[in-house]
């Protein structure tokens, strides 16, 4: 399972319009061609598509932006849990109804993400978390994840591969 926002993608383009109460979709969705998938992801995507390793994405952001990014940027992706009515992270359930869909046992599942609510998630619903640091903007944020205890932390989106042999 990836995290959206600062592990898959840089996402600054549609933050601002994301942030205000009414939201122009059609105008965030026209900036993702100005998002980043961060470097080494190719790498990491062209792993998991010859292991057939099934990918989900859970986040908070509204699920068909995750679905226009994931289509722009030929991201293989097997489900993605996006925004819903139900508590989100660190609450587990979004973490829950992906294991769901992708037919996944928790224990044989790994998550990666960059805030301390991911690692509080993934510890709720059963399953490893990798802190990525990548995409975070101040040490205050990456001392945050570092020190919500995460099961591993990496640098470079390239180590997953490390992690997912």
């Amino acid at each position: 399972l990836f995290d959206f926002d600062d592990t898959l993608f840089n996402t600054t383009p549609t933050k601002s319009l994301r942030s205000v109460k009414t939201k122009d979709w059609e105008s965030i969705y026209e900036q993702i061609p100005n998002c980043k998938l961060y470097d080494g992801f190719n790498d990491v995507f062209d792993f998991i598509r010859a292991h057939n390793i099934n990918v989900g994405i859970v986040s908070i952001a509204q699920k068909e932006l995750i679905n226009r990014t994931v289509k722009h940027f030929n991201c293989p992706c097997h489900h993605i849990q996006g925004w819903w009515r139900q508590p989100m992270k660190p609450y587990p359930h979004q973490i829950n109804k992906a294991l769901e869909k992708l037919n996944a046992d928790a224990k044989d599942v790994i998550m990666f993400g960059d805030s301390p609510d991911d690692v509080a998630a993934c510890r709720a619903a059963g399953i490893k978390i990798v802190g990525c640091t990548w995409g975070l903007h101040s040490q205050e944020a990456k001392n945050a994840l570092i020190n919500s205890s995460p099961d591993y932390i990496i640098d470079s989106p390239i180590d997953i591969i490390k992690i997912l042999k």
